[in-house]
């Protein structure tokens, strides 16, 4: 009969019985139900030393009027200030859920734009290791995503300058400003072939002046 009540009318469970077993069964069941289980109870006993043990609080009978309003009013209140934190947590979750949303809306547009750029474009993290390769990226250094992802790029990405090879990432960082890879450098993809490259590199810097990582 409770069940069938709706669940904004009823504030607080009362439940008196001699029984310790009926009272702690009716417990139970409250408490196992997904729409009263917010809900206070209060049992009254003729033995405090009763174990009923999913009820909130366990009052004598001869408890005073003024002891037992005072016990109410506790778990009334109780039940208010969880209720806000629940009201709070749903809206942190809403938020975070909003948030996670734009994000993966923002990377997919990255992605795409990222894809359809006509130029090879490699990021790293803020220690050289790479994060992500555009296709024209992958295309020139004949590498897959478990070839480069979280690889140093200095490890993997091989371009000379007059013969000698470079460290892309030591360069980037220790320069204040965009460094241009100048006309005669080659890139050397996974499997030995050589390409002619022009391109820069530059830092990625947060909102708070760290760095994020380098951008090719």
């Amino acid at each position: 009969v409770i069940s069938l009540l709706p669940k904004d009318v009823i504030d607080l469970f009362i439940i008196q019985y001699h029984d310790i077993e009926t009272s702690d069964t009716i417990c139970m069941n409250i408490k196992i139900n997904s729409l009263l289980n917010h809900i206070p109870m209060i049992c009254l006993t003729d033995n405090i030393n009763n174990d009923i043990n999913h009820c909130d609080i366990i009052v004598s009978d001869n408890t005073s009027d003024k002891e037992f309003i005072y016990q109410v009013n506790t778990l009334l209140k109780m039940k208010l200030m969880d209720d806000e934190l629940k009201k709070e947590k749903i809206l942190l979750e809403l938020k975070v859920k909003d948030r996670t949303n734009e994000l993966e809306e923002k990377a997919e547009k990255l992605k795409i734009t990222l894809n359809s750029i006509g130029d090879g474009v490699i990021v790293t993290d803020q220690n050289g290791y790479i994060t992500s390769m555009n296709p024209i990226a992958m295309e020139l250094t004949e590498l897959s995503k478990s070839d480069y992802y979280h690889k140093h790029i200095d490890k993997i990405l091989n371009i000379k300058i007059d013969g000698e090879k470079i460290n892309i990432f030591d360069i980037v960082i220790k320069s204040n400003k965009t460094y241009f890879i100048k006309d005669g450098a080659i890139l050397q993809s996974k499997n030995g072939k050589e390409i002619r490259i022009s391109d820069s590199a530059s830092k990625i810097i947060n909102k708070n002046g760290k760095l994020n990582g380098i951008v090719i």
